[in-house]
């Protein structure tokens, strides 16, 4: 099983993880996985990031296909069929913040994001926008054991406060929610041209 082998991946390496984004919401809610949603997400701190680099091979040797990597925000992977997303939060003062560089608006951006995933530059020079996330650090600083498919996991302590500044109403399914737009913990959203 693919989520397996990632856990074990991040285990023996000592990496800090917890469930995050659509998988905290359909293992918590639902106890299982969102059946639209195709990514198994979890949260590593900034100190980590170079961890994950370090394992790159690792991760290749065991199945899993690079799909991207955005030093400011996330690092992507794939295996059979599932995308794995590692989320990557920074602390800045009273918050652990995420930056996501935005192009669903504009078509330029689409189209090479598809065709070049890899020449991230590219898409930037023709007018992506900057998100950034804030959530208050108390949300990571407390992390609690959470059982899914016999495996444990951490959480959020206050998994129902995390949801509900994520999502709104997270106990209501929303099969079209769409991050770049429905997260409430965006704060800020400017266009880059280069």
């Amino acid at each position: 099983m693919s989520i397996k082998t990632f856990k074990e991946i991040l285990d023996s390496n000592n990496i800090l993880y917890w469930l995050d984004f659509g998988t905290l919401l359909g293992i918590y809610r639902d106890n299982h996985l969102l059946s639209w949603d195709k990514e198994f997400d979890i949260g590593i701190f900034r100190e980590d990031y170079f961890k994950i680099i370090e394992l790159l091979p690792l991760f290749e040797q065991k199945g899993f296909t690079m799909d991207n990597i955005h030093s400011e925000c996330n690092i992507q992977f794939k295996k059979n069929g599932l995308k794995f997303d590692i989320n990557i939060y920074e602390k800045q003062d009273d918050y652990y913040i995420q930056f996501w560089n935005n192009h669903d608006d504009n078509i330029v951006g689409c189209i090479l994001d598809f065709i070049i995933k890899h020449l991230y530059i590219l898409y930037i020079k023709h007018g992506s926008s900057r998100i950034l996330s804030r959530i208050p650090k108390g949300f990571f600083s407390k992390l609690k054991h959470h059982n899914y498919m016999n495996m444990d996991f951490l959480i959020p302590d206050d998994t129902a406060g995390y949801l509900k500044l994520r999502y709104g109403k997270w106990t209501i399914p929303v099969k079209n929610w769409k991050f770049t737009y429905d997260d409430k913990t965006i704060c800020k959203k400017e266009m880059i041209k280069k």
